[in-house]
């Protein structure tokens, strides 16, 4: 029969920070949020496996939860000072979002595609698929205003986003395939 190896990964991570003053002379309001995600997929036949079957398929893809299937990381740092004579507000947001998504036939590994069960003469293909969707999104807002005083106000804001996605496909080079009607390999990524 067919043989199908299969990882799912839906991962969402999220850090937010809120930080204000309230009226007094000087105020002062600081907020940074730092978001790190380490996401790995990976659905592989391993350097020593021997499989047969008619029609191999190994998949690394997202997993419906909730009619959601992408990955979603974010920081939000939110900051204000309000003050009767000098206010200073500052925001900062990290989000550092790293995606592997790997769908792999290692050096090594063996696969023997021939005909089975179904209604065809023929052995089935060797199908290797990966799908990986993100969205990361990194703000550093003033809240109410910013800072304010009746002297002087000084804000500052920053929001940094960092990505690292790879979505791959691959046989390594030197693993065995023996017999594939079709051999189909696919990677696809999209990132926001």
């Amino acid at each position: 029969g067919e043989v199908t190896l299969r990882s799912g990964a839906n991962t969402d991570a999220s850090a937010t920070a809120d930080g204000s003053a309230a009226e007094v002379g000087t105020g002062i309001g600081a907020a940074v949020a730092l978001n790190v995600a380490d996401i790995e997929n990976t659905a592989g036949i391993g350097s020593t496996a021997d499989v047969t079957g008619d029609g191999i398929t190994v998949e690394a893809v997202m997993t419906d939860r909730d009619g959601k299937d992408v990955h979603e990381t974010s920081a939000k740092a939110t900051s204000g000072a309000g003050a009767s004579n000098v206010g200073v507000a500052g925001s900062l947001a990290i989000n550092t979002t790293v995606v592997h998504t790997t769908a792999l036939l290692e050096g090594g590994a063996q696969v023997t595609l021939q005909d089975g069960s179904d209604d065809e003469d023929v052995a089935g293909a060797l199908t290797l698929t990966s799908v990986s969707v993100t969205k990361a999104t990194a703000q550093a807002l003033p809240k109410d205003g910013g800072a304010t005083g009746s002297d002087a106000g000084i804000g500052a804001s920053i929001a940094l986003n960092i990505a690292d996605n790879d979505t791959r496909s691959a046989i390594a080079a030197d693993a065995v395939v023996n017999s594939a009607k079709d051999i189909n390999l696919s990677a696809s990524g999209d990132y926001t």
